[in-house]
């Protein structure tokens, strides 16, 4: 153990130094700013020693010593425990002791009450004392990160724990917001993984306010951790930009590339026909998580495409699980028995080839979904069997023939030709069964299309 300095001033020094020595170095850099905190890790180390640097700080420092025992009992308790991190503040700021026993016999300033601010500061700081209080007291003050929590608000100068290379041409864009590669410091959130985290980032906040509505919604479902749902840990929005960010895990590609990198056979030794259909099973078995899992309510997605379909690849095993991801558009419909569903929908609409027929006409609907995902089990199914290539040629025979439509122009009740044909072929190669439910989910009858839970059943009968 150290031998702790007698003179006041070198002793604050070395309690300076101390705290100095424990500041994340090289600092994380969040929105190019470095991010300069004491991780949550030697919170536990500083806490443990606070009561020796108390008892010497109150040998050595005269104005302490000249007190009466009681107070002097006082503060030594205020300073050992409810305000430990004030009294390391107050000494890495090199705080005058008048102004560190005002703070200690202040009833309203206590680590639990942190932030300081300005207008709280005792007669007895001066104001440039405050100043540096307020300035290093985020050194104990970064944020961490709850699973399940959205709400979070970070103060301007709040350190994040987070560091990723936040320059636009490294982002992934999407319709509302930009994605990044993300470090998360372990010490600092619960999410009980280190696989890799992005982060999105919502500038505006009227989408900002309804995702995190719908992500609070999910997380309440007994679904939320659903193996092919791409799980949304948590939200926090940063005063200094004004902008919300969803923290998520990190996938390896959406369904496009992956589909793009195993363009034919051989396929990696998984990927054979329980696979894709597993697969299948597996994003109809989320969807009905979603539609009927959260109690009172339903979700619709109402955006499934190929790039909101994730895939995420086990190092270990090689084995790769689709997972729908994105919840910008998604409407949430509340069953309220006095007043009959009520929707809350997203503040913009998206245009895709996905969309059923009546998506711009109609209210939102699981049946909508349900038709979107017709869509992507037939493009799976097109890929397994005869490749990227000739899939790749297929979209664009539908783009040219259809506007890029799975049903002939002008919304009548006629799917495309070219979609008619796969489904033809796929009933009459392997997959009747497979081809038959996908009938049913594109029907142009929305009440006649399956719910998710029947196309989970009606999608697993294997090919002979």
């Amino acid at each position: 153990m150290d031998t702790l300095p007698t003179n006041v001033d070198a002793f604050k020094q070395h309690v300076h130094d101390h705290i100095g020595s424990l500041i994340s170095d090289p600092p994380l850099v969040f929105e190019n700013t470095p991010m300069k905190y004491i991780p949550q890790g030697f919170h536990g180390i500083l806490y443990k020693g606070v009561d020796r640097y108390v008892r010497h700080f109150w040998k050595i420092d005269d104005a302490i010593r000249a007190a009466s025992k009681p107070f002097r009992l006082q503060l030594r308790l205020a300073a050992s425990a409810s305000k430990w991190k004030i009294f390391y503040i107050a000494l890495y700021s090199k705080t005058s002791t008048e102004a560190l026993i005002a703070i200690l016999q202040a009833p309203d300033l206590r680590d639990n009450t942190l932030p300081f601010y300005q207008n709280s500061r005792p007669s007895a700081v001066t104001e440039s004392e405050w100043d540096l209080l307020i300035e290093h007291q985020y050194l104990f003050l970064a944020a961490s990160f709850t699973a399940g929590d959205f709400d979070q608000e970070i103060h301007i100068d709040g350190p994040i724990p987070v560091s990723g290379p936040f320059d636009e041409e490294d982002a992934g864009v999407g319709a509302i917001s930009n994605i990044f590669d993300a470090y998360i410091d372990p010490d600092h959130h619960n999410f009980g993984t280190e696989d890799g985290f992005v982060i999105k980032r919502i500038g505006d906040k009227d989408e900002a306010r309804h995702a995190v509505r719908v992500l609070a919604d999910l997380e309440s479902s007994p679904g939320a951790q659903h193996e092919h749902l791409a799980r949304t840990y948590s939200a926090f929005r940063w005063d200094k930009t004004g902008c919300t960010y969803l923290i998520a895990e990190r996938a390896n590609d959406n369904i496009n590339t992956f589909m793009e990198n195993n363009p034919r056979e051989p396929w990696p030794d998984h990927i054979d026909g329980t696979w894709i259909l597993s697969q299948l099973r597996g994003l109809a078995s989320a969807l009905d998580a979603v539609h009927t899992g959260v109690p009172g309510k339903s979700i619709v997605h109402h955006d499934i495409r190929p790039t909101n379909i994730l895939v995420f690849t086990d190092d270990e095993t090689g084995i790769s699980t689709l997972k729908i991801t994105n919840w910008s558009h998604a409407t949430t419909m509340l069953h309220d028995s006095s007043t009959g569903p009520v929707s809350h929908n997203s503040p913009t609409t998206s245009r895709s080839s996905y969309h059923a027929p009546e998506y711009y006409s109609d209210e939102p609907s699981a049946a909508h979904d349900i038709w979107s995902l017709g869509c992507i089990f037939l493009e799976q199914l097109i890929w397994h069997t005869k490749g990227w290539e000739y899939l790749e040629e297929w979209r664009r025979g539908r783009e040219t023939a259809h506007d890029d439509s799975f049903y002939v122009d002008g919304g009548g009740s006629q799917l495309a030709g070219i979609v008619d044909a796969e489904l033809d072929w796929l009933h009459s190669n392997g997959f009747p069964g497979q081809s038959a439910i996908i009938r049913q989910m594109l029907s142009f009858n929305k009440e006649a299309r399956p719910s998710a839970s029947q196309v989970e059943s009606g999608i697993w009968e294997e090919e002979d």
